[in-house]
């Protein structure tokens, strides 16, 4: 599954996710374009004996242009009623 916790710590939300479903993975496949939160994530999640696996994604630091809030829902809501990301423009 995918989690979005814009405005929050990574590791607290996806351990409270965790915990509130009584989910204890194997691992973990975790994508960001901040360090910092690579290692907050793997720090967590080492202490609750799970696998972090961190791809660092560079590409954002390459994005043309300025996301389009409306847009991006668009985008979310698709996914999620039809299980494929568009592309943006």
């Amino acid at each position: 599954g995918i989690l979005f916790s814009k405005g929050y710590k990574k590791s607290e939300v996806l351990l409270a996710f965790l915990n509130k479903y009584d989910l204890k993975p194997a691992r973990i496949f975790f994508f960001d374009d901040l360090l910092e939160n690579h290692e907050d994530l793997e720090e967590a999640l080492n202490k609750e004996g799970i696998c972090f696996i961190g791809l660092h994604y560079l590409g954002a630091k390459t994005v043309p242009r300025q996301v389009d809030p409306t847009e991006m829902q668009h985008q979310i809501d698709y996914l999620i009623d039809h299980g494929i990301w568009l592309n943006g423009k």
